[in-house]
């Protein structure tokens, strides 16, 4: 069967309506000068007068085709790679632009994106990063956003949470739900188009805070992990300082305005495991505790060989292009030796 890898190509054909209308309007009214040149029967030539441009037409549909790139795959194979499929899920909140020392320099989100950075690339000492893993980043606030797809193209993973920002006012809020369900829809959408099973799939969601958004219930989002197979780790991350009405810095304890019991009962539901964090050196802990997972065998469809047909089409528009140019250059005096 015959693919294409860019199809969108095709949208280029309603381009030739378009210049078969501006043609016909600029051809004169008349082609001959006086009608008493015109021949009662049409011969040959004539009949065959609208191969001049039928020839290009020709060309550009089959250029157009060239360009959505058509292929046949010869055969397929499964690749089997050693690896999890691994969705991270990140609050970003208001609440986590607490800061996190007594300076104000950085906050809960800063730091977060700090330890996730070492978790998937390495840190070249406690953490050797996710080399074979597939990696995909959701976000939240009062919505779930999806930030990049699941791929092990790690460099753009970690490029994007570098932009991930903290909700403005009017985005604010904390769907752990939404965001939940969202990751799971990823993961099995990946599952369903690579052909292969749940074994391996993680997810990892961080959140400072409890539900208070959205329209999916957290602990429905984890049975619907559970179903399918997902084991679901869940990160309670607060910690930090505040400035009081006095003006005095003061501590926030770790567990402070989390929803300790949903997020143990969502990692219960699903066979994972809930984890508290206060700081930046205990929540790098905790990436190292999901870091040691024993590594799982995945599988998925890959083609081993394609057959292009570019090449070949580009040569039949350009011999399509070179037979209309002949073709007008033998029609261009039509009423030459006519008669």
């Amino acid at each position: 069967m015959i693919r294409f890898e860019s199809p969108f190509y095709f949208a280029l054909i309603l381009v030739i309506p378009l210049l078969i209308y501006l043609q016909r309007r600029s051809r004169p009214a008349l082609i001959y000068p006086s009608l008493k040149t015109l021949p009662f029967v049409k011969s040959i030539r004539i009949r065959l007068f609208f191969f001049r441009d039928l020839f290009f037409y020709l060309a550009v549909l089959t250029m157009i085709t060239a360009l959505a790139g058509p292929y046949t795959i010869l055969g397929e194979e499964k690749d089997y790679s050693r690896g999890y499929m691994l969705q991270l899920v990140v609050d970003r909140s208001g609440s986590m632009g607490s800061f996190m020392d007594k300076k104000g320099e950085s906050n809960r989100l800063d730091v977060v994106k700090s330890v996730l950075d070492d978790f998937i690339n390495g840190n070249g000492s406690s953490l050797e990063g996710r080399g074979s893993d597939r990696i995909g980043l959701i976000t939240f606030a009062l919505y779930a956003d999806t930030m990049a797809p699941l791929t092990v193209s790690h460099g753009i993973v970690t490029e994007l949470l570098s932009t991930v920002s903290l909700a403005r006012e009017e985005e604010d809020g904390t769907a752990i739900g939404d965001a939940l369900a969202l990751a799971v829809a990823r993961l099995t959408a990946y599952q369903q188009k690579a052909g292969i099973d749940s074994s391996g799939s993680v997810i990892i969601l961080l959140t400072d805070g409890q539900n208070n958004s959205g329209s999916v219930d957290p602990e429905e989002a984890a049975e619907m992990a559970a179903r399918y197979g997902i084991k679901v780790y869940t990160i309670g991350f607060g910690g930090g300082y505040y400035r009081n009405a006095f003006g005095l810095i003061r501590e926030i304890p770790p567990e402070y305005g989390i929803d300790e019991v949903t997020l143990q009962a969502i990692a219960e539901t699903t066979g994972g495991a809930y984890f508290n964090a206060g700081d930046e050196k205990s929540l790098a802990a905790v990436y190292r505790e999901i870091d040691r997972l024993e590594k799982v065998d995945t599988q998925e469809l890959r083609s081993t060989e394609k057959k292009l047909y570019f090449e070949i089409l580009l040569k039949l528009s350009l011999i399509l292009l070179l037979a209309g140019g002949i073709s007008r250059y033998l029609f261009l005096n039509l009423v030459e030796g006519e008669g």
